[in-house]
């Protein structure tokens, strides 16, 4: 017996139906690819609360967003590119650069007027407060 998985997941689904095996006395079988031994393609088998629990680890909550990896994190360059730039970055790193940018002479910390953003260090500055227009 083989179930469908694709009605829980309405876009992509986690495991496809051709790789649901068997469905028998509350265990499940599925086929995978093992890529630690050289990409044999293997079955196992799962309790069905375990394959459950396995399952819905892929699925994201209301209102998230799967990211996918572009450039060099890439799933088809990751694996050459990423040693790379690890290791350019080791052998040659940049300290990281303050930027100070100064487009107006350096003046006290003060206070801005609300109605009309006049500097002021203290209440007393504020024309507005003493005039009571505010």
């Amino acid at each position: 017996m083989c179930c469908t998985i694709s009605p829980v997941t309405p876009h992509r689904v986690a495991i496809t139906n051709h790789r649901l095996a068997t469905f028998e006395n509350d265990q499940v079988t599925f086929r995978y690819k093992d890529y630690a031994h050289g990409n044999k393609k293997r079955k196992m088998t799962l309790s069905a609360q375990e394959f459950l629990r396995r399952f819905l680890l892929h699925v994201l909550p209301r209102g998230f967003v799967r990211i996918r990896c572009f450039g060099f994190l890439a799933n088809r360059r990751r694996a050459k590119l990423l040693p790379l730039c690890q290791r350019l970055l080791g052998d040659n790193p940049k300290p990281h650069a303050s930027v100070v940018i100064h487009s107006f002479p350096a003046r006290p910390a003060c206070f801005r007027c609300p109605k009309c953003a006049t500097p002021w260090l203290s209440w007393k500055d504020c024309p507005h407060l003493l005039s009571g227009n505010q």
